[in-house]
């Protein structure tokens, strides 16, 4: 074979594989950016988080280099995959579309997904206190890591039909017009730790609408050092079959109730206060069950307490 045929030969197979496999496992995204059909590269970077995502292979990161508001349409993550702003620098997603459910992630029971240093919010326009700021629909594993979620029904809104693995730490989600935080799955159990967070001001339009954190069938959530203040119903919530819900070190105040467990839903609760809520501090219907290892401090609440309190060793 001569050697032109040798290099054209070899020059096709080269194009072949890239085309094929070369997704790149980082890629770079910039308000000066364009989304062109080879962009990612630091020095030729994608314009938006969603042609970040399609330039990158499945684990691979999309990574803002400046500070501003992206993405003109909301983001769908359908792979495992980190979305995050570069130390300093201050990422918005916002816009007015009619669907306002900011990011979605369906990525699959067995996907990882990462969501760092993002400020999602829709806090004006026609459509501020609708949708979901993060909608999940299926995921393995996710992490929300310093994180402002602001202005939507409902601002993380978990509802799945596998199992899974959410950490949600140092974030704050606040003025939504329903819930802060919702999870809940159908099939296996969704297990969540939240460490470090705010969950504020979710005051919603109608008297069963305004939550800060709401777990109903088969959740099972820790909470430490956190705190949800000035929701118009709860501050935590478990509700319904299966779902558990351990509160440590924890503030709930300034709610209309602070911690409400009801209709099958538990509550472990240690460590925290619960202070200043106008009705009720803890708040225990029906079936709920509400234990207490009897280190709290519930006071200064319309009613410190209504229902059955179970007081528990920490044994």
């Amino acid at each position: 074979m001569k050697p032109r045929y040798i290099f054209a030969v070899f020059t096709l197979t080269f194009l072949c594989v890239a085309n094929g496999f070369g997704q790149r496992d980082r890629a770079f995204v910039s308000l000066s950016g364009s989304d062109t059909a080879n962009c990612g590269a630091q020095i030729t970077p994608c314009k938006t988080f969603g042609g970040g995502l399609a330039s990158i292979a499945s684990g691979g990161s999309v990574i803002a280099l400046d500070s501003g508001i992206y993405d003109t349409v909301n983001v769908t993550i359908a792979k495992s995959a980190t979305l995050m702003a570069a130390p300093g620098v201050h990422v918005e997603f916002f816009n007015n579309l009619i669907n306002p459910d900011r990011i979605t992630i369906n990525s699959g029971s067995s996907s990882r997904v990462t969501l760092r240093n993002l400020y999602i919010s829709n806090l004006s326009g026609q459509y501020a206190g609708q949708g979901n700021g993060i909608k999940v629909t299926s995921v393995g594993v996710l992490q929300i890591e310093n994180c402002v979620v602001d202005g939507f029904a409902t601002g993380l809104s978990v509802s799945l039909a596998n199992s899974a693995q959410i950490s949600l730490t140092s974030s704050v989600i606040r003025n939504n017009n329903d819930t802060g935080a919702y999870f809940t799955t159908s099939s296996g159990k969704v297990k969540v730790e939240i460490d470090g967070c705010h969950f504020d001001e979710n005051r919603g339009s109608s008297s069963s609408s305004g939550y800060g954190v709401f777990i109903t069938d088969n959740a099972k959530v820790t909470v430490r050092d956190s705190v949800a203040s000035g929701n118009s119903v709860d501050g935590f919530t478990s509700y319904g079959n299966g779902s558990s819900l351990n509160l440590d070190h924890c503030d709930a105040s300034n709610n209309s109730n602070g911690v409400d467990a009801s209709s099958e839903g538990s509550v472990t609760i240690s460590n925290s206060t619960v202070t200043q809520n106008s009705q009720y501090g803890l708040l225990q219907i029906g079936t709920g069950v509400i234990q207490s290892l009897g280190n709290n401090v519930v006071r200064h609440n319309g009613t410190n307490s209504y229902g059955t309190i179970t007081i528990i060793s920490g044994t």
